[in-house]
């Protein structure tokens, strides 16, 4: 679904005659709106179950999903790109809810499974997006087969997803309270989507920039990066039952850290994109062990702590790419992207936070 989406943004900003300016501020819809809507779905799901949120909010994301192909100006386009965030943000929370009730039940890791499975179809959604865009399909008509068809699949699906509603008592409020142990997930969600982004979105950047690539090699730097977050995510349960999720954290940071830091200090393309690909491979496994984590945690519900944990982790992805921006303007992409580091090795200290095994 997003993938579908986010492919056809260069024709719709085409169509609507959108410079790169207006078209960010459009496009900074969907995350505050998936931020400002997260606190609502949980305590929706608090009270309902993650199973029938789940359902409708999937189901809203698919009506969503053809709106800014709708948009007359850049102000519609706003709206519909909010309301696509707002949607995909409930879904966020309310799968990953589910998630947290599907682990429990079978008693074994999934989470990494589960994000790797969003991977997979983001790379379906692109492929399909291309091959519409190379037959000259209009993004509405495009965006509206592929909500239909996603809309039979969340109907069918749904069928099988668990109850898992738990009544919660009046002292339990709107928002999860901050209390140690979920300030602590939180901020381990805000440092591994802050750096994850920032490799995401300025790592092509700078491979083109910095060290003077083509824009084709500087694609297979995000490539690199990319596959190699979805192999791991895919493999990412195996490796966290073996070695525990604690000791995964350390391990999947401190690749990381190394990957990114030989990138950068070595001004080499093919080893800065090896480099990128052992950051994906390395953090394949963080925000997955931290949301399983969150979900788990005693005396809150797991829709409650799963928000606060997921609202702190998009304000990381909000605030990453921009600041390195700015860090960029003022010193250089490459020292920017250094900041990447630290927060690798913020995360290790910060990984007594998850328990040693599960529940």
């Amino acid at each position: 679904m997003v993938s579908s989406w986010a492919t056809r943004i260069p024709a719709i900003q085409q169509q609507l005659h959108l410079s790169p300016g207006i078209l960010g501020l459009a496009l900074f819809g969907a995350p505050v709106s998936a931020v400002l809507t997260m606190p609502l779905i949980s305590w929706l799901a608090s009270r309902l179950g993650s199973h029938i949120v789940t359902r409708w909010a999937s189901l809203a994301a698919c009506i969503a999903l053809p709106l800014p192909a709708l948009a007359s100006n850049a102000l519609w386009l706003f709206l519909g790109v909010a309301a696509l965030g707002a949607t995909t943000g409930a879904m966020d929370v309310s799968m990953n809810t589910q998630a947290v009730t599907v682990e429990r039940k079978i008693q074994r890791s999934i989470m990494s499974s589960f994000h790797g499975f969003f991977s997979v179809g983001a790379l379906l959604g692109a492929i399909i997006a291309a091959g519409a865009a190379a037959i000259g399909l209009s993004p509405l008509f495009h965006l509206v087969v592929v909500a239909v068809i996603l809309a039979v699949i969340v109907l069918l699906a749904s069928l099988w997803l668990l109850a898992d509603h738990h009544p919660i008592s009046p002292e339990q409020r709107f928002f999860a309270l901050p209390t140690r142990p979920i300030f602590a997930l939180a901020a381990l969600a805000f440092c591994s989507q802050f750096a994850e982004n920032a490799i995401g979105d300025w790592g092509a950047v700078y491979l083109h920039t910095g060290l003077a690539t083509s824009l084709s090699v500087a694609a297979v730097g995000y490539g690199a990066f990319a596959g190699a977050m979805m192999l791991g995510r895919l493999g990412g349960d195996a490796f966290t039952q073996r070695i525990g999720p604690r000791r995964a954290v350390v391990v999947g940071s401190s690749v990381a850290a190394v990957g990114v830091g030989v990138g950068l200090l070595v001004r080499l393309p093919f080893v800065t994109i090896a480099g990128f690909a052992c950051f994906g491979l390395g953090f394949a496994v963080l925000f997955p062990i931290v949301i399983s984590a969150a979900g788990r945690m005693q005396g809150v519900t797991s829709s409650l702590a799963l928000t606060a944990v997921m609202t702190s982790g998009y304000t990381g992805m909000l605030i990453g790419p921009p600041l390195i921006g700015g860090l960029a303007s003022a010193i250089s992409l490459q020292a920017a992207l250094g900041i990447v580091v630290v927060f690798c090795v913020a995360i290790v200290f910060l990984s007594p936070a998850i328990p040693p095994q599960h529940d």
